[in-house]
Formats: structure tokens, C-alpha cells, sequence
């Protein structure tokens, strides 16, 4: 859904418009489900079936979908002991990273089982990012916006506070995604 080279302004006004809802209910169809093992469940086959999937996770082979499940499913106890995001992040990605399900795979299912997490451990704003996560399309677009080569693969917010100073960090990993070509 690119808008074209336009200002950032422009930018933030069509992802408050066209964007920013998805991953809001999202989020809350997660926070809402009534069990850990639901939320793996759902997490761990990307909601394929379903208008919450995200169309580069419809990508992802069936076989390794079906790995990435089991996986998720085996470490039930470690995700269940989690305290925050990062926790949580380095968990799926330690059990559960394989050929075929990459870094922004591993993030979505984070933001999503983190979803489920901050509302059932009654632990507000732990388990979003506190830091602005840069793969694929994102990595593209914050390299594109600040006019840098190579970049880490996580920045924090104020990095981006310039142009992106009332969004939450997930927010700006979205935008810089979406939007990459028009920076």
C-alpha cells in the first residue's frame, strides 16, 4: 500500500488511516483468547486461515509451519515463565528459528503471544518491544529514512523520534516496513 515519495507527515496520517487498526485487532484477538495453549495454537500456524494473517507469512512453506508449530508447542513452560518482550522474543527464537521462518515471523509470534502475556500476567506494557526491530522490509526502510548503510538489527525509539516521536516502537518497525520505499 505505498503511498509514494511523500512527506512523513502524509506517511503517518494514511498509516493512522489504512494500517495501524490490523495489528491493533490483532492484538487484542490474541489478548483475548482464553489459554496459553490456544495462543500457541493460533500463533504458531500465523493465522493463515484467517484475515489476520499477514500476507508475508502466507509465504512460508507448510512443512516449516508445521516445524515452527511443534516447536512453539514444546516450550510451552519456557514462553510461560516469560517477564517481558525481550524474554519472550529470545525464547521463540532460540526453540523455534529454522530455515524458512525468519526474523519476522519469530517477531510477529512474539507481539502476538506478548499480547496474550501482558494482559493474563496483569503486566502492562511489558511485552511490547522497547525497541524498534529492523528485518526484511523494516531494516529497508530505516536505512532508506536515515540515510545509512548498514544498520543494527534493533534500534531504540529515539533514533526515530524525529519523524516518528508519538508512535510505540512496534509502530515504527510497522511503518518503516510498510512504507520503505517511501522514505
Amino acid at each position: 500500500m505505498p503511498i509514494g515519495k511523500q512527506s512523513i507527515k502524509l506517511i503517518c496520517a494514511d498509516y493512522h488511516k489504512n494500517c495501524q487498526n490490523f495489528w491493533r485487532q490483532t492484538l487484542a484477538y490474541y489478548a483475548g483468547l482464553k489459554s496459553l495453549d490456544a495462543v500457541l495454537d493460533e500463533a504458531g500456524r500465523f493465522h493463515c486461515d484467517s484475515m489476520l494473517c499477514d500476507p508475508h507469512q502466507r509465504r512460508i512453506y507448510k512443512v516449516c509451519k508445521s516445524q515452527f508449530l511443534n516447536d512453539l508447542k514444546k516450550c510451552y513452560a519456557s514462553i510461560s515463565k516469560c517477564t517481558d518482550f525481550q524474554s519472550l522474543y529470545d525464547c521463540v527464537w532460540k526453540n523455534c528459528k529454522k530455515k524458512g521462518v525468519g526474523e519476522l515471523a519469530i517477531y510477529d509470534t512474539a507481539m502476538r503471544i506478548g499480547a496474550f502475556l501482558e494482559i493474563h500476567k496483569k503486566a502492562l506494557g511489558q511485552f511490547k518491544p522497547r525497541q524498534v526491530f529492523l528485518h526484511n522490509g523494516a531494516l529497508d526502510g530505516a536505512k532508506a529514512l536515515l540515510k545509512r548503510g548498514a544498520l543494527p538489527h534493533r534500534l531504540t525509539l529515539q533514533a526515530f523520534a524525529k519523524w516518528f516521536n508519538s508512535f510505540a516502537e512496534w509502530e515504527v518497525e510497522e511503518i518503516l516496513c510498510i512504507y520503505k520505499k517511501n522514505f
